[in-house]
């Protein structure tokens, strides 16, 4: 049994099957005539963040200066930040994952800010991970990308839930949280810049949010035997934040057979969205 089978059968909700909803194409399935590969790059080139400023505040002391600003304002400063470069050198390079004969590239950790001697893990909303993904030419994971990439990691860290009040989106749960990584991080012996998974719930985007307007999805929180304790839920709207929520970047463009390809083409076509999705085709 797969684990995506087992993970249906244990952990699935019902109205979101977490096996795949239509068969699997056939591997000759071609991209359409106007999906014309992006310019080749090395994986080792594989960057999206603009340099960092020699002005930029580290994580802690950034977050320390917004901390009176309400949530909305606060998580609004931290995306322009990421946008701006604001990041450590360790998140600069992508990692690839590989899916059956497709190649996708992700940053290795959940988005955070600072540089690499004072950086904080930040949660995002829906409304500005989007914002990010974007304009650095990226896009969120499906549910479907979130089990590959913790399946890929060799780095795991468990959940870590935090006591669930009114003060989670704060500054000072993000922080909390922030140590609680950091020190399992050091307890395992976890390098930065490689790929971690299972710390954080994600952000993600999905086939079912034309029916459910207003709301953003989350996925994730894998625990070490590999079983999300989070399943995809509409809970929140697009503007909520957590401590437990984070967005991870992907590429906008995947590699099939040595060749790059827009990935919304691949997930929009029901021949080859089965290489990142589990719900069918997926509209960007």
């Amino acid at each position: 049994m797969s684990i995506f089978d087992f993970l249906s059968k244990a952990f699935g909700p019902k109205d979101v099957p977490l096996v795949p909803t239509m068969p699997e194409a056939p591997k000759q399935a071609e991209l359409p005539a106007n999906s014309a590969p992006i310019v080749k790059v090395s994986k080792d080139d594989v960057s999206i963040f603009p340099e960092r400023s020699p002005q930029a505040l580290g994580g802690k002391a950034f977050l320390e200066s917004i901390k009176d600003l309400g949530i909305l304002r606060r998580d609004q400063l931290i995306r322009d930040e990421i946008i701006n470069g604001n990041v450590p050198s360790f998140m600069r390079k992508m990692v690839e994952v590989q899916v059956e004969d497709l190649t996708l590239y992700c940053t290795p950790d959940y988005l955070c800010i600072g540089s690499d001697d004072d950086f904080v893990s930040v949660p995002m909303s829906y409304d500005h991970a989007s914002i990010i993904a974007k304009t650095l030419k990226c896009h969120l994971p499906t549910r479907k990308m979130v089990d590959k990439i913790f399946a890929a990691s060799k780095q795991h860290l468990p959940p870590q839930p935090l006591p669930p009040t009114a003060d989670m989106p704060t500054t000072g749960y993000v922080l909390h949280q922030n140590e609680l990584i950091e020190a399992k991080k050091a307890q395992y012996g976890y390098k930065n810049g490689v790929l971690l998974a299972g710390h954080k719930k994600d952000i993600v985007i999905s086939a079912k949010y034309p029916f459910n307007p207003g709301k953003e999805a989350i996925y994730g929180w894998h625990q070490l035997n590999g079983m999300p304790i989070q399943p995809l839920s509409f809970a929140h709207d697009t503007h909520y934040l957590d401590y437990s929520h984070g967005a991870r970047l992907i590429l906008d463009s995947v590699k099939i057979n040595g060749a790059w390809y827009p990935t919304k083409d691949v997930l929009t076509m029901p021949a080859l969205c089965h290489y990142l999705s589990d719900e069918g085709p997926v509209n960007m």
